[in-house]
């Protein structure tokens, strides 16, 4: 006969053996740490070999580019005379088929307000490439001369200012051929010049 201690139900001892049993078998009970033989040490790790290291450096053979080469002229000037021609990119300038200036061109436009001197006589010609329809690009021609014309006013109340558009009439580079565009070409035909004479 087995002796129970007071206040233990005899029938909670076989359970109690029961739940550590399935414990232990499942893992949970919390065992010591196994001594960890795998881990490697400093002394584990041998001296690279020479050559190895040789190979593994790759000479780079740096490819500069000149961004001077890459840049697009915004804006150039050109004395003329008494005078001078301002050409201002309108991809800069304009959004794609629209006469309204960012922000950042009315800005610029009127610092070259502040430039030209009291009283001169300004002309401002808007030019397209040869996309499009004639009278669509005059049309558009003419709006960008006037929208740059107003800032310049606004800027200069001193200056006489003229506004008139060219189309596609007077490039400055090819537009290219049907069979061969010539995007760069277009893009210095789409252009607005501000002429001034003293």
């Amino acid at each position: 006969m087995l002796a129970h201690s007071a206040g233990r139900s005899p029938r909670s001892l076989p359970l109690r053996a029961l739940a550590v049993s399935a414990a232990v078998a499942a893992g949970l009970v919390a065992s010591a740490p196994a001594e960890a033989t795998d881990v490697p040490t400093p002394d584990d790790f041998t001296n690279p070999d020479p050559s190895l290291l040789r190979d593994s450096v790759v000479d780079l053979d740096p490819n500069i580019v000149d961004l001077d080469e890459n840049v697009e002229e915004a804006e150039t000037t050109e004395s003329s005379g008494s005078g001078a021609v301002i050409t201002l990119a309108t991809d800069i300038l304009f959004e794609f088929d629209s006469a309204e200036l960012s922000s950042q061109a009315a800005v610029r436009i009127a610092e070259i307000a502040d430039d030209i001197p009291t009283g001169s006589d300004v002309t401002v010609a808007g030019h397209t490439d040869s996309k499009g329809e004639d009278s669509y690009n005059q049309s558009l021609s003419e709006e960008r001369a006037d929208a740059v014309a107003e800032v310049l006013a606004e800027a200069a109340d001193d200056l006489e200012i003229e506004a008139e558009g060219f189309g596609e009439s007077e490039p400055v580079a090819s537009n290219g051929t049907e069979a061969e565009d010539d995007p760069e070409g277009r893009a210095e035909n789409r252009r607005v010049e501000i002429h001034y004479e003293d």
